[in-house]
């Protein structure tokens, strides 16, 4: 995978992160990888096991802005938008726990995911997410509001997840400002879900 060529705004957010240092960039095992596919129960996508396993995390910068994409919802296309885009296999190895099962601290709120969504964050609000279904594998989709409701509920389902790309290279390719992804798609600014 060459992320410089795919988007090189993606690609310098990416080496700002990494030349940042230890703090901000941490790299990804093909043993963590392995604990993902163990907790998940099926094999993740070649592109995103490559991505991890040559860049493991990205986000946008101030310097270099792609937190913006196109999600399709059953109510329309709207504006989406997230600052952690995808974190290291430790950090989504938690993501995995904190999003799949039940809360430790409140019973009330029980898993926030189907094992079949995949989260690429734990930011507690929103996620881009890897659709491990094998009908729609390798799908990337987003999930605006995971602060709360168990997911099945009326709160949260199905309907509240969007889709993004067929393919978690095709997401990376679309990554960019707000101003770039309205324009493209005739999208109305600010209007984020």
């Amino acid at each position: 995978m060459d992320l410089q060529a795919i988007n090189p705004i993606v690609y310098n957010a990416w080496l700002q992160r990494k030349n940042g240092g230890s703090r901000y960039y941490t790299p990804s095992t093909i043993e963590q990888l392995q604990q993902i596919e163990d907790r998940v129960g099926c094999h993740l996508p070649a592109d995103f096991t490559e991505f991890m396993l040559k860049y493991s995390c990205v986000a946008p910068t101030p310097k270099n802005k792609c937190s913006c994409f196109k999600v399709d919802y059953v109510t329309g296309a709207k504006l989406g938008m997230i600052w952690g885009l995808v974190d290291c296999a430790k950090s989504i190895i938690d993501a995995t726990a904190f999003y799949h099962e039940t809360s430790p601290y409140n019973d009330e709120i029980g898993p926030r995911l189907p094992k079949s969504l995949l989260p690429l964050t734990r930011n507690e609000e929103a996620a881009l997410l890897i659709d491990l279904r094998p009908e729609s594998f390798g799908n990337i989709l987003y999930h605006p509001d995971l602060t709360y409701y168990t997911f099945g509920t009326d709160l949260n389902d199905w309907w509240r997840v969007g889709y993004v790309a067929p393919t978690f290279t095709d997401m990376l390719k679309e990554l960019n400002t707000e101003e770039v992804i309205c324009q493209r798609y005739n999208l109305q600014l600010g209007n984020y879900d």
